[in-house]
């Protein structure tokens, strides 16, 4: 009734509406409903050419949904009918900057408004693609620089590579390229240990770098480059670190990752550990997974040929090329999940009474990148 009695007001009286939830105060979120109302009705002004009605109706359709991205793009069809080329062009690029924030999420439609938005951005933002040639072209010299430089002065090629990223941060080969140089972040005192503070379980002292010793196999899908390991493949895959190291009953496991290309909807990184040894000694499969998606990390249980998420929650969603830290701390069953350094995840895995055993990494459907692999343990 309330939101039957809201689409009445904003027929009516568009711009004194205001929302209401079932509670009777204002909506606490964007509202879906209301902003496909506002789409259709800017539909049928645009059809009788209402431009400046459209346009008003699109920009509250986006305030009250800006994951509504088709109202981007119309608001940019109506500037230009408006012979507002400026505002097109900004409304062009609020539509390509959601999509890309999509992902592979799109639907059909969208992508091919997505393939149309870009020939009008190409078309009215001619310093835009002048400027992105000149970013390139300065990319690609000092990467050139930064790689004859890299064994010399590794100082002098970081910071050159750092005000690439400053100025054409999509730029793909100066990213990798310092992502190689840099390395994971150091978190070492001056005593030489690991910064307890950086810990989650008190007590790790001894750290094994699963990433310099190479402990997962180089392969097809495995790959290494001095500091960096490469995983790429279509499907799922877990990959146990040969010879197969071993974790205790209290432990802690992390990495920094990054996507750098998606090859599916589905795509993941993450841990494998918690093997039953003696369920796989019978023929069966029992593990643990915990992993990130570009919208959500989860830890599932893998158990009697069943999957079995034990915990699950969003997160902001990650770029591609971007550099995360996922962090494990495993106490008997108890396993904590962080992101960043902030705990996302705390679960419990019904039925084990610990999860000591092999360790490995889990891959799906993308091509990413490990900075830092490492296993701590209390002795």
């Amino acid at each position: 009734m309330v939101r039957a009695m809201c689409l009445l007001v904003l027929a009516s009286s568009l711009g004194t509406a205001v929302f209401v939830g079932a509670a009777g105060g204002p909506s606490a979120r964007a509202d879906e409903e209301v902003a496909q109302f506002l789409l259709t009705q800017a539909k049928k002004a645009i059809s009788v050419r209402k431009f400046k009605e459209a346009a008003a109706k699109l920009e509250r359709a986006r305030n009250e949904d800006p994951a509504l991205l088709e109202a981007s793009y119309l608001l940019g069809q109506v500037f230009e009918k408006m012979k507002e080329p400026g505002k097109a062009l900004g409304a062009y690029r609020t539509f390509r900057d959601g999509c890309r924030a999509a992902g592979a999420g799109l639907d059909k439609k969208v992508a091919r408004l997505l393939a149309r938005a870009e020939k009008r951005i190409a078309t009215l933002g001619k310093g835009e693609a002048e400027l992105a040639k000149l970013q390139k072209a300065f990319g690609n010299t000092v990467v050139g620089f930064a790689t004859r430089y890299q064994e010399e002065d590794t100082d002098i090629a970081v910071d050159a590579l750092q005000r690439v990223v400053e100025v054409a941060p999509e730029h793909a080969a100066a990213r990798k390229l310092l992502g190689e140089l840099t390395g994971a972040e150091d978190l070492t005192t001056d005593a030489g240990d690991i910064d307890p503070k950086a810990v989650p379980i008190a007590g790790i002292k001894v750290w094994a770098d699963l990433l310099g010793s190479r402990a997962i196999p180089a392969g097809k899908s495995t790959s290494y480059k001095r500091k960096v390991l490469t995983v790429d493949g279509e499907g799922g895959t877990i990959f146990w670190t040969d010879p197969k190291k071993r974790a205790p009953e209290t432990f802690v496991y992390e990495m920094e990752l990054r996507f750098t290309k998606v090859h599916a909807n589905g795509y993941l990184l993450g841990f494998a550990f918690g093997v039953d040894e003696e369920a796989e000694r019978k023929g069966g499969t029992e593990c643990v997974m915990a992993f990130a998606q570009r919208t959500l990390v989860t830890i599932s249980h893998a158990s009697g040929g069943k999957n079995l998420d034990v915990g699950q929650t969003a997160i902001k969603a990650s770029k591609l090329g971007t550099w995360m830290r996922l962090t494990m701390a495993v106490e008997g069953r108890k396993v904590r999940m962080f992101l960043d350094g902030k705990q996302v995840l705390n679960a419990s895995v019904a039925g084990r009474k610990e999860l000591s055993g092999p360790i490995g990494v889990f891959h799906q459907r993308c091509t990413a990148e490990i900075r830092m692999l490492r296993l701590g343990t209390k002795k």
